[in-house]
C-alpha cells in the first residue's frame, strides 16, 4: 500500500477494482420477490464493492452470514474505504430472480431443457442449478431463472440489454465510484462452427448495438461510465469450454492460427470511427440490424472472399457432451423433482 501511495503521485497510474456481476430483476413485483433480488445484487455485487466503498460488507451479508462472515478491524476498514481508482465491471447478462418454490424450479428447469446451446449437458446443468441451492446459494434462499424472452447466448446466458443499463444506473446511484466506471467486458458467444458462419456473425452485431444504446442511455441518466471494452477481439481458449465458444470479433482458425475480421469487426470499428452507429452513406438511414449491415458489405464486395472459403473447420477442444434424449430429459425432470421435495424436507 505504501509503494502504491508514493509512487502513484509520480507515474500517474490509476488502480483499481474490476468486478463480475449479473443483473438481478425480480420476477415479480412482489416485494418478497424484489428483496431477493436485492440481496441477490448484494451476495454477488456488494460482497466485494461495498467494503471499497463504504469499509464493510454489505448488512444483510452480515445478518444472514453471521458469524460465517469474517470482520474487520477499523485498520482495515480504513484502508479499505476508498482504497479503488475507479470501479471496473465485467457484465454479460441479466438473470431473474425470486422466492424459491417447486413450481418455479420445475419451470426453470423445463427452460434450461429447453435453450441450452448445442454441445452443453442440458442435465448437467440442471444439475448444477439444484447443487446450488445446498451451499451458497442456500444463504440466498432465492431462485435463478433463465429467461428466453430475448433469446440467449451460445453460453445459455439469457440476452437483455436494458439490464446493463439498470446495472450502470444502480451502481452509480449506490456507490458514485470517485473514478468514474469502466465496463471492461461484455460480449457475446456465438455458434460460428465455421469461418463462414463467423465472417456474417449478424447476431452479435444486433447485441452490440443493442447493449450500448442501453449504455448510452445509463450515461444519459447520469451514470459516470468513462470506458468500454468489448469481450473479446480474438476467438480464445474460453475456461471450461475450452475451444468451444467464440466471443471474437476476429476469427481464429485454431488449425492454422489465421485471423479473419468478422462482420461484427468492421461495424464495431465504424462505431468506434464515427463515434456513434453506423449509417448507409446514400440514404443517411441508420443502421440499426446486424443483418443490415452485413447487407452492406454484400454489396461493397467486401464478402466475395467468402465464395472460396473453405467451411469445413471442426472444434479442437470441446468438454461437453451432447445434451440429452427426451426419455433422459424426463429422468432428470424427475429426479429434479425428487431433489427439491428433499431440499424442503432440510429447510
Amino acid at each position: 500500500m505504501c509503494i502504491v501511495k508514493n509512487t502513484k503521485k509520480s507515474q500517474k497510474g490509476r488502480i483499481g477494482i474490476t468486478l463480475n456481476t449479473s443483473w438481478w430483476e425480480p420476477i415479480s413485483d412482489d416485494p418478497v420477490d424484489v428483496s431477493f433480488a436485492d440481496r441477490m445484487l448484494e451476495f454477488h455485487f456488494g460482497w466485494f464493492a461495498a467494503p471499497i466503498y463504504f469499509g464493510d460488507y454489505p448488512a444483510i451479508m452480515k445478518d444472514h452470514l453471521t458469524t460465517r462472515l469474517p470482520s474487520f478491524t477499523s485498520e482495515e476498514k480504513s484502508l479499505l474505504k476508498g482504497s479503488s481508482d475507479f470501479l471496473g465491471i465485467n457484465h454479460y447478462t441479466t438473470t431473474y430472480t425470486g422466492y424459491s418454490t417447486i413450481t418455479r424450479q420445475l419451470k426453470n428447469a423445463l427452460t434450461v431443457m429447453r435453450v441450452r446451446p448445442a454441445g452443453m449437458n442440458g442435465g448437467k446443468m440442471v444439475m448444477n442449478m439444484i447443487r446450488n441451492q445446498f451451499h451458497y446459494f442456500k444463504d440466498l434462499e432465492g431462485i435463478i431463472v433463465i429467461s428466453d424472452e430475448n433469446g440467449v447466448t451460445d453460453m445459455g446466458w439469457p440476452i437483455a440489454p436494458w439490464g446493463i443499463r439498470k446495472l450502470l444506473e444502480y451502481t452509480q446511484k449506490k456507490y458514485s465510484p470517485a473514478g468514474g466506471i469502466y465496463l471492461f467486458e461484455n460480449g457475446m458467444a456465438v455458434n460460428e462452427p465455421s469461418v463462414k458462419d463467423a465472417a456474417t456473425d449478424t447476431r452479435r452485431i444486433n447485441y452490440m448495438h443493442d447493449y450500448l444504446a442501453e449504455i448510452h442511455k445509463a450515461m444519459q441518466n447520469g451514470a459516470d461510465l468513462r470506458g468500454y471494452f468489448y469481450w473479446s477481439f480474438l476467438d480464445n481458449f474460453e475456461w471450461a469450454c475450452g475451444y468451444s465458444k467464440r466471443f471474437g470479433l476476429v476469427h481464429v482458425d485454431y488449425r492454422t492460427q489465421q485471423r479473419t475480421p468478422k462482420a461484427s469487426a468492421h461495424w464495431y470499428s465504424q462505431v468506434m470511427a464515427t463515434n456513434g452507429f453506423v449509417k448507409q452513406s446514400v440514404s443517411g438511414k441508420r443502421v440499426v440490424a446486424g443483418e443490415e449491415f452485413v447487407g452492406l458489405l454484400e454489396k461493397r464486395g467486401e464478402l466475395d472472399w467468402l465464395k472460396n472459403c473453405r467451411d469445413d473447420e471442426k472444434v479442437v477442444v470441446s468438454h461437453h457432451g451432447h445434451g440429452l434424449s427426451s426419455h433422459r430429459m424426463i429422468v432428470v425432470l424427475v429426479l429434479v423433482l425428487s431433489l427439491l421435495c428433499y431440499t424442503m424436507l432440510l429447510s
